[in-house]
């Protein structure tokens, strides 16, 4: 999903705490959010060089746009952690004292694949299929198997005696070498 995709699904379901979001879509409205505050925060900034008063104006834009945001962006966070499986509830979180971190680790986790109980997974496609996840369903996880004659056919097999190990031979002690020109061993006592 891209940008624009994000932005017209999130306000298209401006209200919609049922179902889920991908993790594009709500990172990419929270990208778009977090740009349009930036920019009207920018011209605030801009009509208040021009003049005082009409930096009214722009903190008045600034709050249409913030209240504006707020269900939108409440609601695709809602979606994105009912896509990992979490109750929207978990949302509280942020209000603890470092929540917002495993709040943010749960936005940034991949989505159940397949449907959960919030709804199909919206990223479409396959719903996995036997074998290895994430595969569709109209594929055959693995090649036919040969089929083999039973085990009683063959000879009787010796049980597996792994071999004695040699013991290491005794380490020799050498005479240490001449040292390096200029070097000299401590005494030895």
């Amino acid at each position: 999903m891209g940008f624009n995709e994000a932005v017209k699904s999130v306000l298209s379901q401006y209200a919609n705490f049922e179902g889920r979001a991908r993790r594009s879509e709500y990172w990419y409205w929270t990208l778009a959010n977090m740009l349009a505050v930036f920019s009207v925060f920018l011209l605030n900034i801009l009509l208040s060089l021009i003049h005082e008063s009409l930096a009214i104006i722009g903190g008045l834009l600034l709050l249409i746009l913030i209240l504006g945001g707020f269900i939108p962006s409440l609601a695709v966070a809602v979606r994105r952690l009912h896509d990992t499986g979490k109750s929207g509830w978990f949302l509280l979180l942020g209000v603890i004292p470092f929540g917002g971190i495993v709040l943010l680790v749960f936005e940034c986790m991949e989505g159940n694949p397949g449907p959960n109980q919030y709804g199909p997974d919206p990223k479409g496609g396959f719903q996995g299929g036997p074998g290895y996840p994430m595969q569709p369903n109209q594929y055959q996880p693995y090649p036919p198997q040969q089929q083999y004659a039973p085990q009683q056919q063959y000879a009787q097999q010796q049980a597996f005696a792994p071999q004695q190990q040699q013991p290491y031979p005794p380490q020799q002690q050498y005479p240490p070498q001449q040292p390096y020109p200029g070097q000299q061993y401590p005494p030895q006592y």
